[in-house]
């Protein structure tokens, strides 16, 4: 009759992890290789049977050297219908739910946080333009803005858009005089 061997301990450490029964550790598992101990063959019962375990029998990979057909290409996000692919943080912003463009400005047209934007002019009050850093593929493509207020009601629209700015105009208390506003968030979705 075969014993069965509970371990009292796994334990991790950086790339490595670890069997123990009491004070003697059984398997040893790293990214250069499995270290059993014995080091001869160890049986292991898998489910309800049993199978010959050795050194032999392990195939260690590394997770950095993941290439081919399971990395999600470019290609792969912008269609946005495979379900067997890993996307890594370099190829995320290319699927369609990704904002491409993001940024939050003060009055004055400072960016106070951004992403993929290359500047913002301040025109003149209540009007700038946004220059996107990697502009889109057209001008067919979706911003989305608010317009935040110190007092009193904004009216706020986007008015030109094309592959890589975009201006808008801002007005107070429902009249058609430009107005600055305490701060402009606008976010862009499309394709680059």
């Amino acid at each position: 009759m075969a014993g069965k061997i509970i371990a009292d301990t796994i334990e991790a450490s950086g790339s490595q992890i670890s069997l123990n029964v009491g004070n003697v550790t059984i398997l040893t598992a790293s990214s250069t290789g499995l270290t059993l101990t014995p080091t001869s063959n160890v049986n292991i019962n898998i489910a309800s049977g049993s199978a010959a375990f050795t050194t032999a029998n392990i195939t260690t990979a590394n997770i950095a050297s993941i290439s081919g057909a399971v990395v999600a290409t470019q290609a792969n996000q912008e269609t946005a219908t495979s379900t067997t692919t890993l996307v890594t943080p370099a190829r995320q912003q290319f699927h369609p739910s990704a904002a491409k463009a993001w940024v939050k400005a003060n009055s004055s047209g400072t960016a106070l946080v951004s992403y993929n934007i290359a500047s913002i002019t301040d025109s003149s009050a209540g009007a700038g333009i946004v220059t996107i850093d990697t502009d889109f593929s057209s001008a067919n493509y979706v911003v989305s803005a608010s317009f935040e207020t110190v007092g009193g009601m904004i009216t706020g629209c986007i008015r030109t858009i094309t592959a890589g700015t975009f201006s808008w105009y801002c007005s107070l208390n429902g009249s058609d005089s430009a107005a600055d506003v305490g701060s402009y968030q606008f976010s862009c979705f499309g394709d680059q």
